[in-house]
């Protein structure tokens, strides 16, 4: 039986020659140059390196808090957005309020007319025919 050393780490890698990707590794590794690489574990090993070196370690390791809100963090959202909005609307209120009270004109947060601005429908003039045709039909009914 051989002895393991303490200092050394074993792990398994293993490669299904159906997925494409695990092919190509598995070619790589098979035709390395020995006069370049002495072994695979050292080819490996400078490969995990470099993909360490320029992808950062930091995203290869688990986060130190969740990426995730919980429920009771979204609840909390949802009040927090909610009473904004309440509180948003009771302000506009107030503006009116005043602006009616007052009669001055009010500025409006960007995106919003105010009622005033808005155009009046057109409102028909008096025409005469229409007035006499309703007269007599009014005298008519009585």
């Amino acid at each position: 039986m051989a002895k393991t050393k303490e200092n050394v780490a074993r792990h398994i890698l293993r490669l299904n020659m159906d997925n494409k990707h695990h092919v190509m590794i598995h070619n790589v590794i098979e035709g390395l140059d020995p006069n370049i690489y002495k072994s695979r574990t050292h080819f490996l090993v400078d490969a995990v390196d470099f993909f360490i070196e320029n992808v950062g370690k930091e995203s290869l390791s688990k986060p130190e808090s969740s990426q995730y809100l919980t429920r009771d963090e979204v609840d909390q959202l949802k009040q927090e957005v909610i009473a904004s909005a309440v509180n948003e609307a009771k302000n506009e209120v107030i503006k009116l309020l005043m602006g009616a009270t007052y009669n001055t004109p009010v500025s409006f947060s960007a995106g919003r007319v105010p009622m005033g601005a808005m155009s009046e429908p057109d409102v028909p003039e008096d025409d005469e025919i229409v007035a006499d045709n309703a007269m007599k039909w009014f005298n008519e009914d009585q």
